[in-house]
């Protein structure tokens, strides 16, 4: 019986992955109008094919971002505690194969590898079979604080 969910919010991705849907949208409207209908023609005539390969550019970067983000929506699962086992998504784990749970904040390594402490949060999740790497649950999407607390509460 599960006792406990916890769902991801995704919220401002939704919102990213609608914003960079719109600007390769419009970028691509430009290209199109500029080389395809050759409209502007006395505008853009000498900067033609500078605002068209920015345009292309910017619809091309605009989806790769986009396709990431809907990757990374759609790998976001739910995460349920039960007394026999910890499960998020699909993957069932016993709570004698939870090894180490951590919540800790996440460490930027900068420009010339200085280490620069963030206020970002993270759990990591061990399992016990050290082959296998660890889960990674971030504050930005999930109530990190709430579910360590309730894994502690399991484990001990």
């Amino acid at each position: 019986m599960i006792e406990s969910t916890f769902t991801p919010d995704r919220g401002s991705l939704f919102i990213g992955i609608i914003c960079f849907a719109l600007l390769m949208c419009l970028a691509s409207w430009l290209v199109y109008q500029i080389e395809v209908k050759g409209r502007y023609k006395s505008v853009f005539n000498r900067y033609k094919p500078l605002v068209s390969m920015l345009a292309f550019f910017t619809a091309f970067t605009c989806m790769g971002i986009l396709v990431f983000n809907v990757l990374n929506f759609a790998s976001m699962k739910p995460v349920y505690i039960s007394g026999d086992f910890l499960q998020i998504g699909s993957d069932q784990i016993p709570w004698s194969s939870v090894g180490q749970v951590e919540n800790k904040l996440i460490d930027e390594v900068g420009l010339f590898g200085d280490i620069k402490p963030t206020d970002e949060r993270v759990l990591e999740i061990r399992k016990m079979d050290r082959s296998q790497a660890p889960i990674l649950l971030s504050e930005k999407f999930y109530p990190v604080e709430d579910i360590y607390q309730a894994i502690l509460r399991k484990t001990q």
